[in-house]
């Protein structure tokens, strides 16, 4: 049976758990989705980065995520 594909709703809920209205360490928000492959992991974090919903940004050699305005609009301001 395949497994559900990550969701940019699943990234969104997981980062607004982990930072809020911050920022959160790419390999921190990785953790969280232990059954997820690296690379299906990456396709679905460049499809959010890509679509809006997440910032990204490469601060002291790693990468972080935040959640942009339309990602807070797609997650209906939880």
């Amino acid at each position: 049976m395949p497994r559900r594909p990550l969701t940019t709703e699943d990234l969104l809920v997981a980062v607004a758990d982990l930072a809020g209205d911050g920022f959160v360490r790419r390999d921190l928000l990785a953790q969280r989705f232990p059954r997820v492959g690296s690379r299906d992991f990456r396709r679905s974090l460049a499809r959010a980065v890509n679509g809006g919903f997440l910032l990204s940004r490469r601060a002291e050699g790693t990468a972080h995520l935040a959640i942009a305005s339309e990602g807070w609009a797609l997650l209906g301001h939880r």
